[in-house]
């Protein structure tokens, strides 16, 4: 079982990008986890602030929004949690040239925003962290097989 259910959960951060900008008096460093996203793969997106070289704890949330053109494929807040900060995972629908748009905020008002492009391009194949059919097949030809082989020892035994 751990064979088959190992390649689902494993998916580290790994390597990404970044992208930062200085926006009043405030360092803007937004993170992502792929170079090249692919439609239907799944991009973790991690939003830092920092002033004066140290993390910049006094924003409550970022206002996150991806346009596609005219269209908004998505916008929501994001809590700045004090474990694990603000962070979101996207699965980008079409290929395109699309633009995120992050607006720091606290009670007081905008901390800082930042607006940067991302091209999306075609999947080259199933995503790693896709779920698929295959695996069902195998699964179950796998339990049939187990359940095949376990009644024939218990008859012989």
């Amino acid at each position: 079982m751990l064979l088959v259910v190992t390649p689902f959960v494993v998916r580290a951060h790994g390597s990404g990008v970044s992208y930062t900008e200085e926006v009043n008096g405030y360092s803007v460093d937004i993170d992502y986890s792929t170079e090249r996203p692919e439609v239907g793969e799944s991009v973790i997106f991690d939003f830092k602030l920092d002033k004066n070289g140290a993390v910049a704890r006094n924003f409550s949330d970022v206002w996150v929004r991806i346009t596609d053109g005219e269209k908004t494929p998505f916008a929501a807040g994001i809590y700045n949690s004090q474990f694990g900060g603000a962070r979101m995972t996207y699965v980008f629908p079409t290929s395109g040239n699309y633009e995120i748009h992050a607006r720091y905020e606290n009670a007081d008002g905008t901390l800082a925003e930042v607006s940067f492009p991302l091209a999306v391009v075609e999947s080259e194949g199933t995503p790693n962290n896709s779920f698929n059919s295959t695996w069902i097949l195998y699964a179950l030809a796998g339990a049939v097989l187990g359940f095949g082989v376990a009644s024939l020892v218990k008859k012989r035994a």
